[in-house]
């Protein structure tokens, strides 16, 4: 599953590189690299602190894609998932 969500957070930040209007490219980029950095900590270190930290950077990831009609419902719902399925 967290390979799943790398290829599309690398899928997301590559279609919102040229992302105009209703996209805050820096906003989402800063989001996706929030991602990652937390989903490598709740990788090596599943604690309750880290596993809280992912699902925040999850919410704040979709959070950042309501406004880009570019990104695509299925992505936002794979990230969603991701979250769901996070037990802490």
């Amino acid at each position: 599953m967290k390979k799943l969500l790398y290829l599309a957070l690398v899928i997301c930040v590559v279609s919102l590189a040229s992302c105009g209007g209703g996209c805050d490219t820096l906003d989402i980029s800063e989001a996706a690299t929030k991602i990652s950095e937390a989903a490598q900590a709740y990788g090596a270190d599943q604690s309750t602190a880290n596993c809280d930290a992912y699902k925040a950077a999850i919410d704040q990831y979709i959070s950042d894609l309501d406004d880009c009609d570019l990104v695509p419902q299925e992505t936002i719902d794979e990230f969603q998932a991701e979250r769901d399925a996070l037990t802490c």
